[in-house]
């Protein structure tokens, strides 16, 4: 993984100095390591890759979810995927799931998300935390 460490070392370096700018390009750098991890069934690796990036982006959210929510819902929704994967309680990721569509903005990506909840979440499993809607 020596061109993603690369990449990420760079990201990481710019996003020190323009944090607003070059932190959602690092946390989707970090975001797609975790996805390469995932594809090679290394979900465990993944999983770290992904909480990484989700952590990455929670600041952002926090202070602006207008401008950050897709980006972080989509982090969400790979942490779902990977939490599934690594055989840990479904509902911790329908959890994650739900969360992600408080934080999603694109009406497609909320539909895509809703979906996945309807195939594998129960409607009895209690909704995750509300977040305040973009203005």
């Amino acid at each position: 993984m020596p061109l993603f460490e690369r990449a990420i070392g760079i990201r990481d370096r710019l996003a020190q100095k323009y944090p607003e700018v070059y932190t959602p390009v690092l946390a989707m750098t970090v975001n797609d390591v975790a996805a390469h991890y995932q594809r090679y069934g290394l979900y465990e690796d993944g999983l770290k890759w992904c909480q990484t990036a989700e952590s990455l982006m929670r600041s952002l959210w926090d202070a602006n979810p207008g401008m950050h929510g897709d980006t972080i819902a989509r982090v969400m929704g790979l942490k779902a995927k990977l939490w599934l994967q690594t055989q840990r309680p479904t509902n911790q990721a329908c959890a994650f799931l739900r969360e992600g569509m408080t934080m999603a903005i694109e009406p497609g990506l909320r539909r895509t998300i809703q979906s996945v909840i309807q195939q594998f979440c129960e409607e009895s499993a209690p909704p995750g935390p509300q977040r305040p809607s973009p203005e």
